[in-house]
Formats: structure tokens, sequence, C-alpha cells
């Protein structure tokens, strides 16, 4: 079923906010280098986000979100983040989502590499797609997220 105004506003601004924490991780790993331990919290907050557009999307004809759940996933320490991100993962993979089963490959292996590594903080997800031989589509352009999130920015 499509949803209705007011879940679509709901569904775009966690929409929003997960691509804007996913980006913020992003940034703060990959070209800032920062530590794992540093950015826990905007694990957590892209997280909350991607679970309430999960809950919001459960029964609803909506396109999924790859590259946050990817990055967030990637970049989540602790054993309740992580069991929180398979749950999403799991979720979409049950809903006929077939690409995110490639998506949690590379998170655990991600994961793996790091738990087993002494300088695993190190580990980046782009390197490990990369040794996988993995190629998935993280991206894609959602004109409503888009729109929203660039409201946002210009109320700023």
């Amino acid at each position: 079923r499509f949803p209705g105004p007011k879940e679509i506003e709901q569904i775009t601004r966690h929409h929003a906010c997960a691509l804007y924490y996913s980006a913020v991780i992003y940034y703060q790993r990959s070209i800032l280098r920062q530590p794992l331990n540093e950015i826990q919290h905007l694990v957590e907050q892209s997280l909350y986000h991607l679970e309430a557009y999960t809950k919001h999307t459960e029964h609803k004809i909506v396109a999924g979100l790859f590259w946050p759940v990817c990055v967030t996933a990637c970049e989540a320490e602790d054993r309740e983040l992580r069991l929180r991100c398979v749950e999403i993962m799991d979720r979409k993979v049950r809903h006929g989502i077939g690409a995110i089963a490639r998506v949690k490959e590379v998170v655990l292996e991600v994961w793996g590499r790091r738990d087993d590594s002494d300088c695993g903080q190190n580990i980046l997800w782009q390197d490990v797609m990369k040794d996988l031989g993995i190629d998935i589509l993280l991206c894609y352009r959602h004109w409503t997220s888009y729109r929203y999130a660039e409201a946002i920015t210009t109320r700023l």
C-alpha cells in the first residue's frame, strides 16, 4: 500500500536524517580518519532514523535505503548497535530487497576483520568491498528526501 501524506512526511524526515547522519559518519571516518569510538554517537543517531524509517515503511511500496545502512552498520562498534543493524538488514531481505544481502556480506566481513585485527579501526568498508570484488549500487536519488534535506539546509 502507498503511504498517506502524514506517513510520507515522517518517512521523508527519517530518510533525510539517516542520509545526513550517514554522510557525517562517512566524512568523519573516510575523510578525517576519526577513530570508531569517537563516532558511535553518530552511528546511534543514524540507526535511530533507519529503524524509524524501516518501521514506517514496513508494508508500504517504497524504495530501500542502501548507502546509509551500509555506512552506519559498517561503523557500528559494540554488540548492541551491531544487532540492531543486523535486524534492519534482515527485515529488508525478508521484504525482497536482495541487494541488501550483499551489503550484509560486506558489513559482516568488516566487523570480522576489525574484531580479528589489532588495528581494526583502520579497516574501511570501501577497501573490504574492493577486496571481495563486490560492486553494489549503494546510492540513488530519492527526490522527496532530497527536497526535504534541501529545505532543512536552507533553514539553517
